[in-house]
């Protein structure tokens, strides 16, 4: 057998790949294992399409976090804005709790989610469950993590810029 590249050349090994192209000593060695042109390109691009999913991936968390960091901040100073200008009372009303509850209920659930996800990923369980077992997922999810969203939420962001650079 010779090397598909330099038909000339006794090959002196096969693409690792399982394509079945023979390689001669100078293909063999080209790009650090025995691996054919052809195979090393699509590897390559294989790898290139799941960084960019992965970033996207990165970039909707980021989205999904500062809104919601931002709108617990802004939540946080109407709280405050409101108790300093009245007459000494805590603010009230269902607008400005829901300034704090729902953005936390949905990073909660975000979150929550990818939990469930890396757990299944581990265990290699899927999780087919009825309407009624979601709703107390989801319940267990703003019950477990919503607590900790004003220590975490930052943490997160910050890891996710960190990623998204070493992608980059």
């Amino acid at each position: 057998m010779n090397c598909y590249k330099h038909s000339l050349e006794r090959a002196v090994g096969m693409c690792s790949q399982g394509c079945g192209r023979g390689l001669c000593r100078e293909c063999s060695e080209r790009f650090g294992q025995p691996i054919c042109e052809h195979c090393y390109t699509t590897m390559a691009g294989e790898y290139q399409d799941a960084l960019a999913t992965e970033r996207g991936a990165i970039i909707r968390q980021l989205v999904i976090s500062g809104s919601v960091l931002g709108t617990l901040l802004i939540g946080i100073i109407a709280l405050v804005a409101v108790a300093s200008a009245s007459t000494g009372e805590p603010p009230h009303g269902a607008a400005f709790i829901s300034l704090l509850v729902i953005p936390t209920i949905i990073w909660s659930f975000v979150n929550f989610r990818k939990l469930m996800d890396k757990l299944s990923d581990i265990t290699g369980l899927m999780y087919f469950t009825t309407v009624n077992n979601w709703i107390i997922i989801f319940i267990c999810g703003i019950v477990l993590v919503a607590p900790f969203a004003f220590i975490i939420l930052p943490i997160n962001i910050i890891m996710d810029i960190k990623r998204l650079r070493e992608l980059n």
